[in-house]
């Protein structure tokens, strides 16, 4: 009735950090992804779809590209890719994942935080090219300990008009089974729910027309 779903018995913080750190990607997707993104070649339809929800969203604002822009789980790296293309002075990723952040870094020259984002270590280095003008993260924050810890971290390294965009699973079309059995998704919020969790960190929606039933796009 509150538009929120998590797990009673949940799992530390410490293994959920260490599971998508090492465990999360099979080794034969790690060593495609490392072939494939060794290549110099245009972004798959698939890559450039992901890439294009942060395009989509971010057209909706005034978004300063002399500031930094930070994914929030860079993965492989195409979105931070198209943000270079895009024009940002200032392109840096985080990814909790040692092979993702190895990979997206040797391919496309920008640097990936090999980190959890709330770890220190990015933290203090977020803070030294503060103030960040864009987070993103996509399909991301569902996979964290505590969401309401990055927002509020990202809030931090903001100023009054920054912007912080975000794609991940929308409550009302999640499958049942996705919902019980998939670990590494420990939250889910319906549109509601999760604009209350913004405006309880200082941000206000600006346009969530994106979302469908299936993918908040806020």
């Amino acid at each position: 009735s509150c538009g929120y779903i998590g797990y009673i018995d949940r799992v530390t913080k410490e293994w959920l950090i260490r599971y998508n750190a090492e465990i999360y990607d099979s080794p034969e997707k790690i060593e495609i992804a490392e072939e494939v993104r060794s290549r110099d070649r245009p972004l798959t339809y698939r890559e450039l779809r992901k890439a294009d929800n942060a395009v989509q969203l971010m057209q909706k604002t005034a978004v300063d590209k002399k500031k930094p822009v930070c994914e929030i789980g860079a993965g492989y790296g195409d979105t931070l890719k198209r943000f270079s293309e895009l024009g940002f002075a200032t392109v840096i990723g985080v990814e909790n994942s040692k092979h993702r952040a190895r990979i997206a870094s040797r391919a496309y020259n920008i640097p990936v935080l090999e980190s959890a984002f709330e770890d220190e270590t990015a933290q203090t280095y977020l803070k030294t090219i503060a103030p960040i003008g864009l987070f993103y993260s996509h399909h991301v924050l569902e996979h964290t300990y505590d969401p309401n810890e990055i927002l509020s971290l990202a809030a931090y390294l903001q100023e009054e008009n920054g912007y912080h965009l975000s794609v991940l699973p929308n409550f009302f079309g999640e499958p049942t089974v996705t919902t019980l059995f998939n670990l590494a998704h420990q939250h889910l919020f319906n549109p509601i729910a999760f604009e209350r969790l913004l405006n309880k960190n200082g941000y206000e929606v600006v346009d969530d027309t994106p979302t469908t039933p299936k993918v908040l796009k806020v």
